[in-house]
């Protein structure tokens, strides 16, 4: 009872803001001065079709217009973890300077389920002299309800270095969540 009154409470701090392509988005209380998003969703296919274009760094530039590229890099440790790779990473938008940041990505299958989470990486020495991404920490969760039916759960943290207004940087953050998961759906073939 007590965890369930606790799940409760924690949800209840996130902010339902918009709907998009089978997706509820909310924003979570500010954690200093970054805005959580979170997004729930459920899609009329097959989880491994979502999954095959996250796990793969190529159709994430192909599907993500904010994501310039994402370059594999060799691990920085002689034996890394199993599902877990590092890679260099472009972000921009239209009339913004571009962002750059080295991310660890990690993930996981489970018999229904499968999981990819990123984070900074501590070794940013790949960088090239763009604005930095300084905080950029978040997961996709695809969970198969059924054969053709996948729910999705995408969450994100995210701040540069530039110069925006915290306030403008926000609602970009917002927005950009709503047109990746459209671009995602629209990969993905969701009906």
């Amino acid at each position: 009872m007590l965890l369930l009154l606790t799940i409760l409470c924690a949800h209840a701090e996130w902010q339902e803001i918009a709907t998009s392509t089978g997706c509820t988005i909310y924003k979570g209380p500010l954690e200093g001065d970054i805005q959580p998003i979170r997004a729930n969703c459920v899609w009329n296919v097959p989880l491994q079709q979502v999954q095959e274009i996250l796990s793969d760094q190529r159709r994430q530039v192909s599907t993500f217009s904010t994501l310039r590229q994402s370059v594999p890099l060799d691990p920085p440790m002689a034996a890394p973890p199993s599902g877990t790779q590092w890679a260099y990473q472009v972000h921009g938008v239209s009339g913004a300077p571009e962002r750059e940041v080295v991310v660890k990505i990690t993930s996981e299958q489970t018999e229904s389920a499968w999981r990819q989470s990123w984070t900074r990486a501590e070794d940013q020495s790949e960088l090239i002299g763009l604005v930095e991404i300084q905080t950029i920490d978040g997961f996709w969760e695809l969970t198969a309800t059924d054969r053709n039916t996948t729910q999705l759960t995408y969450e994100t943290r995210y701040k540069d270095a530039g110069r925006l207004p915290e306030r403008i940087g926000r609602a970009f953050q917002i927005s950009r969540a709503k047109q990746m998961l459209t671009e995602l759906a629209t990969s993905a073939e969701v009906h």
